[in-house]
């Protein structure tokens, strides 16, 4: 529930200031594994920093909405 409420924030705020996607630092290998589970990607050399673009992130909302 809590990252859904950040993916929503951070979609609002990206009307407002153009921002390409969602970058987050996992702290371990379980938060790695959930992100990577929520549709984020590891950036290639920084394994434990990830992302997810905002049209990706704005589907995950869409879908998260119609169920």
């Amino acid at each position: 529930i809590l990252m859904i409420d950040a993916v929503r924030k951070a979609i609002a705020s990206s009307e407002t200031m153009p921002v390409p996607m969602i970058i987050v630092d996992a702290k371990n290998d379980i938060a790695k594994s959930m992100y990577t589970g929520l549709g984020f990607t590891p950036f290639p050399k920084m394994s434990n920093r990830l992302y997810m673009t905002m049209a990706m992130a704005k589907a995950m909302i869409a879908k998260v909405d119609s169920a």
